[in-house]
């Protein structure tokens, strides 16, 4: 023990004060003192939407509202913090067109924040306060309207955090939207699918518009607008259901309401020329909307519909049906030419051409000449 000096009871000393420093930062040891020295504040956030009428309507205005109380403010090693910011997040839908924000609060240290000091990226807007006391409430408010789809159930949920705590309200809503749908329908005399039509022949066309709005979307101020086909004259339009005015080539039927899962409809008749040429197309078109109220649809994909009809040309025979074929001069062979008005068929595009009139000229003046010359000859 002799060669034990002081300087190395000292370094034992060390040791043995290193040791015990470790102890106390081991991870059990950790863990008690983080635990005694910091404890979380606490919020009590809500959500929530308002609006007039039972449910939201395309073009209503809305308000969503995110309010949090301060219930406690975090603790950290015995001293409460006073520095820590309560912030809201809310994103809002897509389809909402937000037309203002405010940040307002009932803390006399935190002012009310509107207009464009209020943070607003995107579809995103933000507040941010530093609480002076417990008990205060602090409120995320935007102002706005659904323009467009999609309709039906929406879930919004904001985001809350405050000295630790996080909270994530939200709020439940049903979007209702008028959804129009138009189709549109021709018969003819010799079609009834319409694909078809014989020059100076008459086509029915019958216009149906629906609401297949889901939920309770009522359409209102309902309009279509029927475009009638070049070539066509109108002849008669009715409806059980549209108030209709006809200018023109141009026949608009109103309503002043449709109901989710009703359809109105407009049977309107027109007569084709009689020299329309063969393969010649009519198309109608009609587009249907809504003027006032709730004025877009949940889906303007199918607002507008078309149909069209072809003119078929009859052969020169009695029953005016297509016998090429079966007779002589036809298709099936035998028989000298025969000259008909224009070719049916789909694939026939124009009406009596040049070259068959001038050959139909010169058999004529042919057929004189020689009988002319046999009269002569008797004589």
């Amino acid at each position: 023990m002799s060669f034990i000096n002081k300087w190395s009871m000292g370094a034992i000393a060390a040791l043995a004060g290193a040791v015990v420093a470790l102890a106390a930062f081991s991870p059990s040891a950790q863990a008690g003192d983080v635990g005694e020295a910091f404890e979380e504040g606490d919020i009590d956030c809500v959500k929530d939407a308002f609006y007039e009428g039972p449910a939201i309507e395309l073009g209503d205005e809305v308000a969503f509202e995110v309010t949090c109380t301060v219930d406690a403010f975090a603790v950290k090693f015995g001293t409460v913090t006073l520095s820590d910011a309560l912030v809201i997040i809310d994103v809002l839908p897509d389809n909402f067109i937000i037309e203002s924000a405010a940040c307002l609060s009932t803390d006399p240290a935190e002012p009310d924040i509107t207009g464009n000091l209020v943070d607003i990226d995107g579809q995103q807007v933000t507040c941010s306060w530093i609480p002076s006391a417990e008990g205060f409430t602090y409120t995320l408010e935007v102002e706005g309207t659904f323009l467009e789809g999609p309709c039906g159930d929406l879930k919004n949920e904001a985001e809350a955090s405050f000295g630790g705590d996080f909270e994530t309200p939200a709020v439940f809503l049903f979007v209702e939207c008028e959804n129009l749908a138009v189709t549109k329908a021709a018969t003819t005399a010799t079609d009834g699918t319409g694909a078809t039509v014989r020059p100076g022949g008459t086509i029915v066309y019958t216009v149906e518009v629906c609401n297949e709005a889901t939920g309770f979307g009522e359409a209102e101020n309902v309009f279509v607008v029927d475009q009638l086909p070049l070539g066509a004259e109108f002849e008669s339009a009715a409806s059980p259901d549209f108030d209709l005015v006809v200018e023109g080539s141009e026949i608009t039927g109103t309503k002043q309401s449709l109901q989710p899962g009703a359809c109105g409809a407009i049977f309107i008749t027109v007569n084709t020329a009689n020299d329309a040429p063969c393969g010649f197309q009519f198309t109608n078109v009609a587009v249907t909307g809504t003027l006032t109220g709730n004025t877009l649809d949940a889906d303007d994909s199918d607002n507008t519909a078309s149909v069209t009809t072809t003119v078929v040309c009859a052969d020169a025979d009695d029953d005016g049906d297509h016998h090429d074929g079966d007779r002589p001069g036809g298709g099936g062979g035998g028989g000298g030419p025969s000259v008909s008005t224009g070719d049916s068929g789909l694939a026939q595009s124009s009406a009596v051409a040049g070259w068959q009139l001038g050959l139909l000229s010169l058999l004529m003046v042919s057929s004189l000449s020689v009988a002319y010359l046999g009269y002569n000859r008797m004589r």
